[in-house]
């Protein structure tokens, strides 16, 4: 992985929370422009607070990054408001969706472009560029957001973040509380987005199997650390990834059964990261 080619660089990132709380411990990964890196694990594995952490929303939430560093195209930007992560063109998309209800999907499209300064001409081309890529969006863009599906408002979202023309955008949990064929429809878009117009993407997400399936390079954390990464093809058939996250046996069960509650107990004398 070339130096020259690294978007986002996370070395050994801690956060506290309240001054006492330790959710991150030692944190390193590093994203390349123009891919897709999956951040995968548990519900409090601190997925969310590492976005967060890049995004520099952590002081709302009483957090701070205490030891590490967070480099952007070479630039420390652990100081940085969040307003300046924009302007570099960091956008986070938040886990929930957090769509203004009582705006328009228009509307909500268009708070996206608050911060550019390139006219309206280029705006209005954005906006577009939108609806083709989300084209349910254009059909329903004079409804009020919260008269529309919980898939419509996650591509608002997303299509609100690069109304931005952001470099790279922060996806946070974009599969949750979505049917399966609706999360299918929106990483296929995050996927052209980012093969057609070169969007980099930091995603968390707990659905293992999908996360694997359209990024490029995966971080497995738990309890706050990374235990694992890889390219996505190698951790799919890796037999630890298969067992504890995709539900699969690993090959001493015979690489294809359902994980029962009775080998939990089992879980971390073979879990060989937590030994």
């Amino acid at each position: 992985m070339s130096a020259a080619n690294i978007l986002l660089d996370v070395n050994g990132i801690e956060v506290i929370y309240n001054h006492v709380i330790l959710v991150l411990k030692g944190v390193s990964l590093q994203v390349p422009e123009g891919r897709i890196v999956a951040l995968m694990g548990g519900n409090g594995a601190g997925k969310t607070t590492t976005l967060r952490a890049v995004s520099n929303l952590l002081e709302s939430e009483r957090g701070a990054v205490t030891k590490g560093s967070i480099e952007l195209r070479g630039e420390r930007i652990e100081a940085l408001g969040t307003s300046e992560m924009v302007n570099r063109g960091v956008i986070q998309v938040m886990e929930g969706r957090h769509c203004f209800a009582h705006l328009t999907i228009e509307e909500n499209l268009m708070t996206g472009a608050y911060t550019r300064r390139d006219g309206k001409a280029a705006v209005a081309a954005t906006l577009d560029k939108v609806y083709t890529y989300f084209p349910r969006l254009k059909t329903r863009r004079t409804s009020q957001a919260a008269y529309t599906s919980g898939g419509e408002q996650q591509m608002c979202a997303i299509g609100r973040a690069l109304m931005a023309n952001p470099k790279m955008v922060l996806l946070d949990e974009p599969s949750m509380g979505l049917a399966p064929q609706i999360v299918e429809e929106v990483f296929e878009i995050v996927k052209d987005l980012n093969t057609r117009e070169g969007v980099t993407f930091l995603l968390a997400e707990q659905n293992t199997n999908m996360a694997l399936r359209y990024s490029d390079y995966g971080y497995i954390l738990e309890n706050g650390r990374i235990v694992m990464d890889g390219a996505a093809a190698s951790l799919r058939e890796n037999e630890d990834v298969k067992e504890f996250y995709l539900g699969t046996g690993g090959s001493e069960r015979g690489g294809g059964d359902r994980k029962s509650f009775k080998d939990a107990k089992s879980y971390k004398r073979r879990k060989r990261w937590l030994a």
